[in-house]
Order: C-alpha cells, then sequence, then structure tokens
C-alpha cells in the first residue's frame, strides 16, 4: 500500500484497461456504495486490473472507489489525457 502525496490517505496503485497507472483507495467501499471498480490480477506485479464493477463485478466481489473521487487535492494530481 501506497499513500497519497497531498492528502495521506492509503491507495493502491492499479491500472487501467489502456495500461495507465490509476489510484484507489486502499480499502473497499462501504457497502452502501453501489458504483466503483473491481480490483483484479492482484498478484500481477504492474498492478491490479481496475475493471468497471457496473460492466464487470461478480457477487459478493469488493468495490473500490478511484481516489480522484475521494481525494481533496486531486485536481493538483491529475494528468492531461493525451
Amino acid at each position: 500500500m501506497a499513500l497519497c502525496r497531498s492528502c495521506r490517505a492509503g491507495i493502491t496503485w492499479a491500472r487501467t484497461e489502456h495500461g495507465r497507472k490509476m489510484p484507489v483507495d486502499a480499502l473497499p467501499a462501504p457497502a452502501s456504495v453501489h458504483q466503483g471498480f473491481v480490483l483484479r490480477e492482484l498478484d500481477n506485479p504492474d498492478g491490479p486490473l481496475v475493471i468497471s464493477a457496473t460492466r464487470d463485478a461478480m457477487p459478493g466481489e469488493d468495490l473500490y472507489t478511484s481516489h480522484f473521487a475521494t481525494c481533496p487535492n486531486a485536481d493538483a494530481h491529475r494528468k492531461p489525457r493525451p
């Protein structure tokens, strides 16, 4: 587990289906959250793969939240898309 450089919250570096790095909150989202991401391939050295939960979640899988949605300083860390 890593720490966010600005808010010091625990994060996990995951990767999107397009190979981009994405910070995800280290702890699963509360059960009341109905949208989020599933982390798969947890043993991959490049980081777990982020899967859209609205598309491919299996019953009982934990949902995770993008740290960009919860970090109070997220705008300072976003990189523009090419």
